[in-house]
């Protein structure tokens, strides 16, 4: 059934928009896109992962009748190496043979019970950790308060039509929140000339020729530009005055409109 509606899901969004486009331009580090403890979105936790194992090795005398089950979590995690979603229905399966992985090392006797306390304890707590890691750092992502606040202020304060340049990774919040348009997404299969974008945002932020960054600025029809502390620090530029950074002193070309909680929105007011 996960697999029948991953098929219908992705036949919808191929036959809408077409085949993804230059996927390699951003694409995750496996062991990260896997593992939620390395930082994974979706990931499964390394204990999951071991209990899940054992899970199989338990099961693997009824081989012929859960070779479906197989099969199906073969299939799933093959689809994970592109898809993250796919990793989502994944977790049901690992999670499935983890508790019978549990359930058997509870049945089974022990010769030292001591042994066996410490060894539930242990893959208790492993547990409890990983998934205590996970919502910690679901609690602190981003898009935090502030950013929607100067995203929603953003929105009050410009025309529809105007442009804004940013992080790819911010793209979508611009685009949500704000409703406006960016240079660049995370959607990078889907944006025909997502090299040539990805470029020309790469060597806006780093250059320190005004005439260049004019020109390019103009070819996309930038108004503003977002930036926040992230970028500032490490996403991005990794000095003060680096780059962009340094020619937005330009009075004359660059104003800033909006500062808050150190996010701060910069209009280009054109050749000047």
């Amino acid at each position: 059934v996960t697999l029948a509606f991953i098929a219908v899901y992705s036949a919808i969004i191929y036959w809408n928009y077409g085949l993804p486009q230059n996927t390699e331009l951003l694409r995750e580090d496996f062991m990260q896109r896997m593992l939620s403890d390395l930082g994974g979105k979706f990931g499964f936790s390394i204990f999951s992962l071991i209990l899940c194992s054992i899970g199989i090795a338990f099961t693997w005398h009824r081989k012929k009748q859960l070779a479906p089950i197989y099969i199906g979590a073969a299939l799933l995690f093959f689809l994970a190496m592109f898809y993250s979603l796919a990793i989502v229905y994944l977790n049901f399966i690992v999670s499935i043979f983890a508790g019978i992985s549990i359930h058997h090392l509870l049945k089974r006797t022990w010769m030292l019970y001591l042994i066996k306390e410490l060894t539930i304890l242990a893959i208790f707590c492993g547990l409890l950790f990983s998934a205590t890691s996970y919502i910690n750092r679901l609690a602190i992502t981003n898009p935090s308060t502030e950013v929607v606040e100067s995203l929603v202020w953003l929105n009050g304060n410009s025309r529809r039509n105007e442009v804004v340049l940013s992080h790819y990774t911010k793209g979508y919040w611009i685009e949500y929140l704000a409703e406006r348009k960016v240079v660049l997404d995370s959607n990078i299969g889907y944006i025909p000339d997502a090299p040539e974008r990805l470029a020309a945002s790469s060597s806006i932020f780093m250059s320190r020729s005004l005439r260049d960054v004019k020109k390019q600025l103009g070819q996309y029809n930038v108004t503003y530009i977002w930036i926040d502390d992230r970028m500032v620090n490490g996403q991005v530029w990794s000095r003060q005055n680096e780059g962009l950074l340094y020619l937005l002193n330009n009075n004359q070309t660059f104003r800033n409109i909006y500062y808050e909680q150190g996010i701060s929105i910069w209009k280009y007011l054109g050749e000047s």
